[in-house]
């Protein structure tokens, strides 16, 4: 997380004007665009895996991708692998959630960086993503508002789902 805002920080002092000595804007919009394509390689790559792991052709399991995240939906995994008695019990659906992120999206996700790494011939590949929170329903109005109830927040499950934006206080389990 500290190197994150050292490098958030480093990349504010690039693209500002005022900072005469370290201002260049086509390094900043160098760092803009290559987030950009992996964002966009990362979300490719998944949800075609998805499609072929859980065997559907038409549905888009990444619904949403952001600067430094993505969202997706597991609805047709879950419709297959509970039934609708079983789904009815969220905190088993949240655990087993969790549980396939670690052991199946996650590993994934390390491919897929790692072959985006040897598309661009890195030295040393730095990408790693991991999964933040688990949630049943949400709202996306626009870029970076939200609204999600969310049950698992890396890794701490909560008795009563909590709002993620705003930021209301929740339970935990």
């Amino acid at each position: 997380t500290a190197l994150k805002l050292i490098n958030n920080s480093i990349y504010g002092g690039l693209s500002n004007r005022w900072l005469y000595e370290y201002f260049d804007i086509r390094i900043a919009e160098s760092i803009t665009c290559s987030g950009q394509m992996i964002i966009r390689w990362t979300m490719k790559h998944l949800n075609e895996y998805l499609k072929e792991y859980i065997g559907t052709d038409n549905y888009k399991y990444i619904f949403y991708g952001d600067t430094d995240s993505i969202f997706l939906s597991l609805e047709p995994l879950v419709d297959k692998t509970f039934t609708k008695e079983e789904q009815k019990d969220i905190y088993t659906i949240t655990r087993w959630m969790d549980e396939f992120s670690k052991t199946v999206i996650e590993p994934k996700l390390d491919e897929i960086h790692k072959e985006f790494g040897e598309y661009l011939n890195v030295y040393d590949n730095a990408l790693k993503m991991k999964r933040e929170s688990i949630g049943h329903a949400g709202v996306w109005c626009a870029k970076k508002r939200y609204y999600m109830h969310v049950q698992n927040n890396e890794g701490e499950m909560y008795v009563v789902g909590h709002m993620s934006y705003p930021q209301l206080r929740a339970q935990k389990l």
